[in-house]
């Protein structure tokens, strides 16, 4: 019998906030991404300015952030759960992106670009959306308010070192 060992880059247990007020969550029924309470994800670099966000509570947990090959704005590029991580850029830009109402304490927001393309091609974000997450394509790294997101640590609460 083999043993084979995997080196796993270091993780930090975060909350992704975002999408008028919420949290981004979990359905424990089917794993698609929704807006809901705070729920705990491991995000880790596993390579430079790339991350991956993986579920550290509940049914799914060590389930990735992922979505499936489509077009953005469609209903078929909803987040969900999946056994192989996506990565993701962070694109850090003022608190001014949020809506009015939504991350008062963040003193920055996050848009969340898929890797998949690159810097001057159409980026494709996270986004909000009544009952679930999606991409958007956007041009460049020029998310909007639902589109934008801030990540705090769990332990404290203040936010991660990918702020101005």
């Amino acid at each position: 019998s083999m043993v084979r060992l995997v080196r796993l880059p270091p993780c930090t247990n975060v909350y992704i906030e975002g999408g008028r007020g919420h949290f981004v969550s979990v359905d424990e029924r089917d794993g698609v991404i929704k807006h809901g309470d705070a729920f705990i994800w491991r995000m880790a670099m596993p390579c430079e300015g790339e991350y991956t966000f993986e579920a550290a509570e509940g049914p799914h947990v060590g389930k990735y952030i992922c979505t499936l090959d489509c077009w953005p704005n469609d209903n078929n590029s909803q987040l969900g759960l999946g056994d192989e991580p996506n990565t993701w850029q962070l694109i850090v830009g003022d608190r001014g992106k949020f809506h009015g109402w939504t991350c008062q304490r963040a003193l920055f927001s996050v848009g969340i670009r898929s890797t998949k393309t690159r810097v001057g091609e159409l980026g494709f974000f996270w986004q909000w959306h009544p009952g679930h997450y999606s991409l958007a394509s956007r041009l460049d790294n020029q998310y909007g308010a639902d589109e934008a997101y801030f990540i705090s640590t769990i332990d404290d609460t203040s936010e991660l070192a990918t702020g101005p």
